[in-house]
């Protein structure tokens, strides 16, 4: 018996899950599919309580209504106050459905069940009627015959309803019922959300001030939301652009989602509609005069959805908040059917299973630097020599919006005046292009333009488009290129050519530049444009709750995941045959980004050198150790007896925590003259106006090596390879301008320092290379040493002002020694600056270390930007600095140990990955003697989505190749690490990739690296 009921436990549970897998969600996780066969909330929850009444419902709280959901535990299900034949169960859809069937189940610890039931149906809860059999008489449908088991009822045709009773004819022992509804809801899918739709505000914060209260954070799917600006205001509105009109049947709202922000809601809202954003009207229910005011939310939390009781139908929807808690702040979606038909004027499908998006070149302003369309007469000998070739082809036909592929109903240029003919159209305004469509000519009237389709057909050889933010320009950089199609394989002659930027390209202006054949003995060519559709941008959901959706395979797809992985199978196999990878270690690992599923593998457990991407693991420890508001502080104090005349018997100390961004200019609150500024008014304040001397106090770590074993000596002195203390400025670096000499061989010119470390003499040995060489200088300049070397070649074609930056030898008597300036100029006199790093005897100077009066503490700014920087630049200072601060604060290990100990226990600790797969020397993955394997980092970036401060993280990573990633290199090592969201087959991806001692350029094994990756989108 116990056997028997944990069977029937495991296959609810079962069923549960893969209703969840398939439907949970009804943007992430849609299916392809178009059979209507899918549960409509019931049992996901997507219909709520409040949706679902009755008849009446016994006195135990096991039978209320909310309980009649299918798969309820046994003990549960909705149960009628009377055993009579007029109890009824309704469910409210909130939009109407097609539905094909229901799924009904019994009470089953109570041995309960419904034998047989009538429904009944309607779209307004007024007019109802029932289903019927075959004679036209009310249909009786067979119920269950057990208290458990469920049963699939089918309606011989599809009703349309949104309203459905459930009317219990016979039972056993009493009318009780757990159901689901059986069908699909084509209007009550997301609209506008990203990436097909655009979201606005009429204010909201600044972004450089707040983490979150952009337009885009107010969608529902953030776990963010949109702020105002202003706070008393009852003008303020969140616009939903859908990107094409659609009929909008339901509103969703929510409060802000900052778990640490203060609890701010919208409680009462009014809608609008438009569809050019000149003319709006505000939603009334049929019958009202005045807007309907919707009621809102109560907590931060809880969706609170409305469905209309009339929808409409529009392109842009805005919300206009009337009543709010605290502020006014919201996240919101907008339900409706998605515009299924042909697309309206103005939009397009990319392909024909796409949805419509906007075509950013309709009706606009066109232009072309062919002659022929700008004269408004020709001479005769032109005319002659031109005849047959075009006399139409205005530039305008190809945004006209027509597609009829007739000649005359197409723009024309060729290259009759002009090497290479361009077409220009002009979108209005700046925006990011990520690509476009040309419809093409196949020849049609060819009869009566022979000559023209001759010229089209043989001599045209490559179209070009380019993006620009200047009209009407004849050269191009290469930098603007979106894409480009040749003739090669008569891809010329498709019936739409598609050319899809490799990264989003910001401009106003779009181009198409033809080019002819060259191996033609005839050069005349014609290109011949019908219609030309732009499309923009798609926007990114940048904050999405990841559990918002359970996964991103669903059983539908599993014919494109095969596809999918044989197409990518063929791209790798491809890679690992090229001659670069010939005496090459790689590997790649491939996650599931959701079920954490392995996607593919190569060599995933062998450990490989990782370059830059291991500050993955770096960022992703400091912030689980530390946390996202962790910030540093370092102290300004002072020793010893301060008389009345300002004569201080004792020093001034500058006490460091390890803070990385001290003096960095990339924050505001950190830049040097800031906080020698800040330092200088304290000492004067205080009343100081002579003292013994400065020291940089590092004994928070007490830590005399600031430089890792695992460095070479080539990087040692260079800004990358800057040491490390508990008291850092500048990020340690200095800027060195070099100007090479007329010939090759030349000595280099040093021209100027900016910023230099103080006693340091510099030997210049560097002497000048050929042009193209470009940058190959280096600093030698060892820790606490004061002579440095400057070795290599400088290309004689580097630009002007050409610099390089070299690393402090000591930064603590670095920053001490600019702070005795700053005092100086403010007529503070400190006679000495000493480091207590490089002192061996610290008795004095730190006999009075608990006694010391602080004057000023400098706070750094919070770990999510520090950490924001750190990926986005690669700044290799702050990883070393992080995985101290963590053997600091957490006692793992002792600070010189940190480098080797933090990174493989964190990976041990929390991703149940052996030490022996992490082997660190460093946190920033300049050492080529760090090794990691590709499993190690892909299964920590995994884990790490499930972190509350996920985002941060994912925020930071940079934007490459379209995608967000950390890349790394160190001489013969490349290497990527991050997400890839929304693939063909998964709603997100997590990799990394590494190729050790490759051979041939670094740019040529990025390229081909890039390949591989694309194969993954």
């Amino acid at each position: 018996m116990k056997t028997r009921k944990r069977l029937k436990m495991f296959s609810t549970n079962c069923l549960l899950c893969i209703i969840s897998i398939i439907f949970y969600h009804p943007i992430l996780c849609q299916t392809s599919t178009q059979v209507c066969n899918g549960p409509l909330g019931m049992t996901t929850g997507e219909i709520r309580d409040w949706q679902i009444t009755s008849s009446s419902s016994s006195w135990d709280p096991d039978c209320h209504e909310k309980n009649s959901r299918l798969y309820q535990p046994n003990d549960r299900a909705w149960c009628a106050k009377q055993k009579s034949d007029s109890e009824w169960l309704q469910i409210d859809l909130g939009i109407s459905a097609k539905i094909s069937g229901v799924l009904i189940q019994g009470r089953a610890n109570k041995d309960e069940y419904v034998t047989s039931f009538m429904i009944s149906y309607s779209t307004d809860a007024f007019r109802w009627q029932y289903i019927v059999d075959r004679y036209g008489n009310q249909k009786v449908f067979a119920g269950n015959t057990d208290p458990y088991t469920v049963r699939h009822n089918y309606f011989d045709e599809p009703i349309v309803a949104r309203f459905i009773k459930f009317h219990t004819i016979q039972w056993y022992q009493h009318p009780s019922l757990r159901v689901e509804i059986i069908g699909c809801q084509e209007c009550k899918q997301y609209l506008g959300l990203p990436p097909y739709g655009k979201i606005s505000a009429s204010t909201s914060w600044p972004y450089r001030r707040r983490a979150s209260c952009q337009p885009e954070d107010g969608h529902l799917l953030s776990n963010k939301g949109w702020c105002s600006k202003k706070r008393y205001k009852h003008d303020q509105w969140l616009e939903f652009d859908l990107g094409h009109p659609s009929t909008v049947t339901s509103l969703i709202t929510k409060g802000r989602g900052d778990a640490t922000a203060p609890e701010q809601w919208v409680t009462k809202y009014k809608v609008s509609f438009s569809n050019d954003t000149r003319l709006w009207l505000y939603y009334k229910d049929k019958s009202h005069v005045d807007p309907k005011e919707f009621a809102a939310n109560n907590d931060r939390d809880s969706e609170r959805i409305h469905f209309l009781n009339e929808p409409f139908f529009a392109r842009f929807v805005r919300l206009h908040p009337t009543e709010w808690h605290n502020h006014v702040a919201m996240r919101a979606a907008v339900l409706g059917c998605p515009h299924q038909d042909q697309c309206f004027p103005g939009y397009f499908r990319v392909n024909s299973e796409a949805q419509c998006v906007e075509n950013m070149a309709y009706k606009k302003l066109t232009w072309t630097n062919d002659r022929n369309r700008q004269l408004s007469s020709a001479s005769s000998t032109d005319y002659k020599q031109r005849s047959g070739r075009a006399t139409n082809g205005d530039p305008s036909l190809a945004v006209d919006g027509s597609e009829d592929s007739e000649w005359s109903k197409c723009a024309t240029i060729d290259n009759y005046y002009v090497r290479k003919p361009v077409w220009m159209v002009d979108l209005g305004r700046v925006t990011s292009v990520s690509g476009v469509m040309v419809r093409t000519w196949h020849g049609s009237n060819k009869a009566t333009n022979t000559t023209i389709y001759r010229d089209y057909l043989y001599n045209l050889d490559r179209y070009s488009v380019y993006v620009d933010l200047r009209p009407r320009r004849y050269r191009f950089k290469n930098s603007d290129l979106c894409s480009y199609v040749t003739r090669a394989n008569q891809a010329l002659l498709t019936p739409r050519l598609h050319f899809q930027c490799q990264r989003p390209i910001r401009g106003r202006y779009v181009y198409i530049e033809a080019d002819g054949s060259t191996h033609r003995w005839n050069k005349l060519f014609t290109a011949v444009l019908c219609e030309v559709f732009v499309y923009e941008q798609l926007m990114t959901l940048k904050y999405i709750d990841i559990n918002t959706c359970v996964t991103s395979l669903s059983i539908s797809n599993q014919q494109n995941v095969t596809k999918y992985k044989n197409d990518f199978q063929q791209v790798w196999n491809t890679f690992t045959n090229d001659s670069q990878l010939s005496h090459a270690t790689y590997s790649l690992t491939v996650l599931d980004g959701i079920s954490g599923n392995t996607v593919f593998e190569q060599n995933t457990d062998v450990g490989l050198a990782s370059a830059s991407t291991l500050k993955t693991i770096t960022g992703a420890a400091a912030l689980h150790y530390l946390g996202k508001d962790f910030v540093y502080e370092t102290l300004l104090q002072y020793s010893g007896i301060l008389d009345d005349y300002g004569n201080l018997d004792g020093y001034i100390y500058i006490k460091g925590s390890g803070d990385p961004t001290l003096g960095s200019s990339r924050y505001a609150d950190t830049i040097p003259d800031k906080i020698l500024t800040n330092w200088t008014n304290a000492i004067r304040y205080e009343g100081i106006k002579t003292c013994r001397g400065i020291v940089g106090d590092t004994t928070i770590w007490n830590d005399s090596q600031n430089m890792l074993d695992g460095y070479t000596w080539q990087d040692m002195g260079n800004y990358y390879g800057t040491g490390n203390s508990a008291l850092n400025w500048r990020e340690n670096q200095f800027t060195l301008y070099l100007q090479p000499g007329t010939s090759v061989g030349d000595k280099v010119t040093l021209v100027r320092l900016d910023s230099p470390p103080p006693n340091v003499n510099i030997i210049n040995e560097l002497i000048t290379g050929v042009a193209g060489s470009g940058d190959n200088a280096y600093v030698y300049l060892p820790p606490y040493t004061t002579t440095a070397y400057l070795r290599g070649t400088v290309g004689i074609d580097v630009p002007k002002d050409f610099s390089i930056a070299g690393a402090i030898p000591d930064s603590p008597l670095y920053v001490a020694s600019e702070l005795r300036q700053a005092m100086l100029k403010q007529g503070i006199i400190a006679q000495h600056v000493y480091t207590t790093v490089t002192l061996t005897d610290q008795t004095e100077l730190l006999r009075d270390k608990d006694s010391r009066t602080t004057i000023d503490t400098h706070r750094s700014p919070t770990l999510d930007k520090i950490i924001y920087w750190f990926e986005k630049n690669s700044v290799n200072l702050y990883g070393e600095l992080l995985v101290k601060k963590i053997a600091e604060k957490t006692g793992l290990s002792s600070i010189l140990d940190a480098p080797d100990t933090i990174l493989p226990t964190y990976c041990s600790t929390y991703g149940n990955i052996e030490t022996t797969a992490v082997r660190t020397i460093d946190g920033s993955g300049l050492s080529p003697a760090n090794r990691i394997t590709t499993y190690a980092m892909s299964r920590m970036l995994y884990l790490i989505q499930k972190e509350t401060w996920y985002q941060t993280f994912f925020n930071s990573l940079p934007l490459i190749n379209g995608i967000n990633m950390k890349s790394g290199y160190i001489m013969n090592v490349y290497s990527y690490t991050g997400y890839i969201n929304g693939t063909s087959t998964h709603n997100t991806i997590v990799f990394s990739f590494i190729v050790n001692n490759f051979n041939g350029g670094s740019e040529d094994i990025r390229n081909k690296m890039w390949t591989v990756l694309n194969a993954l989108k």
